[in-house]
């Protein structure tokens, strides 16, 4: 028996491309480089599928980043400043 759920439970998860889009226009305000290290990469075990790079500094800010997790607190974050 299928059931049709309502439109809010339909929420269209986003895919790995879109938020790794919206992370990095975010972070780049920070004057962070997100980056996407290859699993066949000699350093993938190091760096994680994905790391923050400074710019200014030309090294790496940080290492095994979740998107989601990221994402979801840097809302927390700019919510925090306008209150």
């Amino acid at each position: 028996m299928n059931t049709i759920e309502p439109k809010a439970a339909q929420s269209a998860a986003l895919t790995e491309q879109a938020l790794f889009a919206r992370l990095q226009r975010r972070l780049r305000a920070q004057g962070l480089l997100l980056r996407r290290c290859r699993e066949d990469s000699r350093d993938f075990h190091n760096l994680g599928r994905f790391y923050a790079v400074d710019a200014d500094l030309n090294c790496v800010h940080s290492t095994h980043i979740d998107l989601a997790d990221w994402l979801a607190n840097l809302k927390d974050e700019a919510a925090q400043e306008v209150a």
